[in-house]
């Protein structure tokens, strides 16, 4: 399997940390101020919002992930030199969009062209993981329909999720005061803002688009290893979830980003090495740049 072309799509809005930290809902601590810049992240794109402090409830628009996602994707298309005809499937993944249902896949084939009759599918809920899905899917798919040209379109708009969570924070403390917190609901509800507040930092916004097939120029896709929970309980590591108050139509968003990611990212990139590359791995792993 090859892969024809890559292209990619990012917002016009750029925000560098200094001016995020300005605009922030409330006055941050200087604790908390280094942890942002420890993040190493010096600007960021991020769509825009529907939002209207006026209102109780704000429709968010589904515009700009639309728009950026047609970006991508027809550069994708016009840079391998084909049509929007050429393409026999079509493979959508994203963790965010307004709509929850119909699905990201359902909001681009027309306007990208595609007739109503086109395959197509939704992988929702993993823009971290997404690729390495797509391009099995892509694979199946080419092992049934080896003419086939396969467009997959990799959302990471998630700036919904992480702008909404901090949009009313009234404080955050810094994370040694947190610590000393002995009530432990007031210390998770600490943690939590705290978190959201690293969240809001570190995500920006961006669209990848793939052209797949199963023959010609590019770049080589000879194995696919997926490593899933070596652990029972490691999605728990970093994980977004839906809350529920106690009135009607109201949700909410917990996140929680866990200090053992990076020792699960090694761990995980180890296994997963050593599963593509075999009795190679050790070697390859010394000679690698």
């Amino acid at each position: 399997m090859q892969i024809l072309q890559l292209s990619t799509a990012v917002p016009k809005n750029e925000y560098s940390t200094e001016e995020l930290m300005e605009v922030f809902p409330c006055k941050l601590p200087e604790g908390v101020k280094q942890n942002i810049l420890n993040l190493g992240v010096s600007k960021r794109y991020i769509v825009n919002h529907a939002d209207s402090p006026l209102k109780s409830e704000t429709l968010m628009s589904e515009a700009d992930l639309v728009d950026l996602c047609l970006e991508a994707s027809k550069k994708a298309i016009e840079k391998a030199s084909l049509s929007i005809r050429d393409i026999g499937y079509f493979i959508a993944t994203y963790d965010v969009n307004p709509f929850l249902c119909p699905g990201l896949s359902q909001l681009l084939i027309r306007r990208l062209g595609f007739n109503p009759y086109i395959k197509h599918v939704n992988v929702q809920g993993m823009a971290c993981a997404a690729f390495s899905k797509a391009l099995e899917l892509a694979e199946n798919h080419l092992a049934a329909h080896p003419e086939d040209f396969v467009l997959l379109c990799t959302s990471g708009v998630n700036s919904y999720w992480f702008y909404n969570q901090v949009q009313s924070i009234k404080d955050v403390m810094e994370i040694s005061q947190i610590g000393l917190i002995k009530d432990k609901d007031k210390r998770w509800m600490e943690l939590r803002k705290w978190i959201a507040v690293m969240e809001f930092f570190l995500f920006g916004d961006g669209v990848a688009s793939v052209i797949v097939a199963k023959d010609g120029d590019g770049l080589s896709v000879n194995k696919i290893v997926e490593v899933t929970n070596l652990g029972k309980r490691d999605y728990l590591a970093g994980y977004a979830r839906l809350t529920a108050y106690n009135e009607p139509f109201k949700f909410g968003l917990y996140s929680h980003l866990d200090k053992t990611i990076p020792k699960l990212g090694v761990k995980y990139s180890s296994v997963a090495v050593k599963k593509l590359l075999g009795k190679n791995a050790e070697n390859t792993v010394k000679a690698a740049k």
